[in-house]
C-alpha cells in the first residue's frame, strides 16, 4: 500500500500549482503526443510518458521558464520509451 501511496497522482495538483496551467499542460501533451507519431510509438508509451509527467508536476512547483518544462516532457518520454518499446528509435 505504501508503494501505491508512493506513485499515486494528486488529480488536483494543477489548481495549486504557481507555474504550470491546463493550457501549458494540454501543450505538453500535444507535444509528447507529436512525437510518438512520428517516430510511432505505442500508445501505452504515449500514456506512460504522460503519467511520468503529471507524476513529476504533481511533486514539483517551480519553474524557471516554458522550455524547462518540455525538457521534463522530453524525459519522461524518453523514459517511457525505454520501458515500453522493443526498438526505440536511435538519438543524436
Amino acid at each position: 500500500m505504501a508503494r501505491e501511496d508512493t506513485y499515486m497522482i494528486d488529480h488536483g495538483y494543477l489548481r495549486n500549482h504557481k507555474s504550470l496551467t491546463f493550457k501549458m499542460r494540454s501543450y505538453l501533451v500535444r507535444h509528447i503526443f507529436k512525437v510518438c507519431l512520428k517516430f510511432s510509438l505505442q500508445r501505452s508509451t504515449l500514456y506512460l510518458a504522460v503519467h511520468y509527467m503529471d507524476l513529476y508536476f504533481s511533486r514539483y512547483y517551480t519553474f524557471r521558464d516554458q522550455f524547462e518544462m518540455v525538457s521534463v516532457a522530453q524525459s519522461c518520454l524518453f523514459i517511457a520509451m525505454k520501458y515500453e518499446e522493443i526498438y526505440p528509435p536511435e538519438l543524436d
